[in-house]
């Protein structure tokens, strides 16, 4: 059997392979039988002609795997299977070294977090998805030594107080980045999103705007997960809903109206109409009831109107509920609808 890459080969007896690889390989080994659970085998791997069988895996001192294969045992079901050629040995390879390089980029940011953890934070959340982090995490490394340089600012000002002195800009700086830290806090505790600092990200806006893009996001992204998605309606589903909306006003046109947006829309007058009416009828009623008890106390020529207003009003709704049972009905209300529906029908 000839090896792939730098792997190294050697064949013992009863058909046992022993693989030598420089670095690990995502294959499963077999679990052996215990009094609870029956045999399992490890990755069925497709070699050439041939299958075998990954019974176990062993690091060596030097560095790398030794794998120990054995051919595959035909009464046993191939659950998890890969294949061992130069093709699939690349993929691996490349697999292996870009682990590696994440592994050294994940410590890189997790020693300089209280840097990164200014930036902006679509930038920390692409940082943490790439690296594996939690990019909450940089904000808060980020945080606690901002916070170290405003005791240090509150030590300065205390002591030249105490000297007779007072430094302005010292004390507005030490505001402003406790103002900002505590802000970023409440944003990490509260919503677990990071937040990036002011001086972060114009630094990070310089640089981007300096031409220095490569794969870097823009600093006015959103992070990913806050961003609005509003989808572009058409111009029929938007005429639509504006008519949805209005359907109640266009109960009180008049008839003919009526029919004209039964003929352009799924109208049905019943659906609203009654509805619309009754609503009408109370609140006319509730008028009749203060009418009454404003000119009992008080008789006065507003009040007669008023009176006279919603009684019209409340019998118009009884003439029209009565109406709704042989068509549409329009209101004396419809002048004030018909602004509001004109547009409708173009």
């Amino acid at each position: 059997m000839q090896p792939c890459g730098s792997d190294r080969v050697r064949e013992v007896a009863g058909g046992r392979i022993l693989l030598y690889s420089r670095y690990p390989k995502p294959w499963q080994t077999r679990s052996a039988k215990t009094n609870t659970s029956p045999e399992h085998p490890g990755t069925a791997l497709f070699w050439e002609e041939a299958i075998f069988e990954v019974v176990s895996a062993e690091a060596q001192q030097g560095g790398g795997v030794r794998y120990v294969l054995e051919p595959w045992r035909d009464e046993h079901a191939m659950r998890v299977t890969d294949r061992y050629d130069e093709e699939s040995e690349a993929h691996r390879l490349a697999q292996h070294n870009a682990a590696l390089r994440r592994e050294k980029h994940r410590i890189a940011v997790k020693l300089s977090g209280f840097l990164a953890g200014h930036l902006p934070a679509a930038i920390q959340e692409e940082l943490a998805s790439e690296l594996g982090l939690f990019a909450p995490n940089m904000t808060m490394m980020s945080v606690a030594g901002v916070l170290a340089v405003v005791v240090a600012l509150i030590l300065t000002i205390v002591h030249r107080y105490m000297n007779g002195e007072m430094i302005l800009w010292h004390v507005v700086m030490a505001a402003y980045l406790l103002q900002e830290s505590c802000y970023r806090l409440v944003r990490v505790f509260m919503h677990h999103r990071p937040t990036g600092s002011l001086i972060g990200i114009l630094f990070y806006s310089m640089a981007y705007a300096a031409g220095w893009k490569r794969g870097m996001p823009p600093p006015t992204q959103e992070p990913k997960g806050n961003g609005i998605y509003i989808r572009e309606e058409h111009e029929d589903t938007k005429l639509r809903d504006a008519f949805h909306l209005r359907e109640p006003l266009v109960t009180l046109l008049p008839p003919d109206e009526q029919s004209r947006f039964a003929e352009r829309f799924d109208y049905d007058y019943k659906k609203h109409s009654k509805p619309v009416a009754v609503l009408l009828l109370v609140f006319s009623l509730l008028g009749v009831f203060t009418s009454v008890r404003t000119i009992a106390a008080q008789p006065t020529g507003g009040a007669i109107l008023s009176l006279l207003c919603a009684g019209g009003v409340a019998l118009e709704q009884i003439l029209r509920l009565h109406a709704f049972q042989h068509g549409p009905a329009g209101s004396v209300f419809g002048i004030l609808a018909r602004p509001m529906t004109r547009r409708l029908l173009g």
